[in-house]
């Protein structure tokens, strides 16, 4: 005597419909996917410019004050000096 189960043929209606259901929810996985994927990236390159935007802020500050600082000791050196930067003129001894 067999204790094993006689399986029922699978009614192909069925077996389409079960098919059609695995794609949809296939296509509704990748499109949620690719959705995610798409706003990361542009979460991540607006967070990029933001930072480079930043970054290039911060350099021209810094070049523009050490510009001003080279000016200000320029005009200083022209004048002859200042009270905080005091041109210190050094005599020349040619050798004998």
């Amino acid at each position: 005597m067999s204790t094993a189960r006689a399986s029922a043929p699978l009614d192909e209606a069925v077996w389409q419909a079960w098919v059609a259901k695995g794609r949809a929810q296939e296509r509704r996985s990748d499109a949620a996917g690719s959705k995610a994927v798409k706003w990361a990236s542009i979460a991540g390159l607006l967070v990029a410019a933001g930072l480079w935007f930043t970054a290039c802020v911060a350099c021209v500050a810094l070049q523009s004050g050490r510009s001003g600082v080279q000016l200000f000791r320029r005009l200083a050196a022209r004048r002859g000096g200042s009270k905080r930067y005091p041109i210190r003129r050094i005599a020349y001894r040619a050798p004998e």
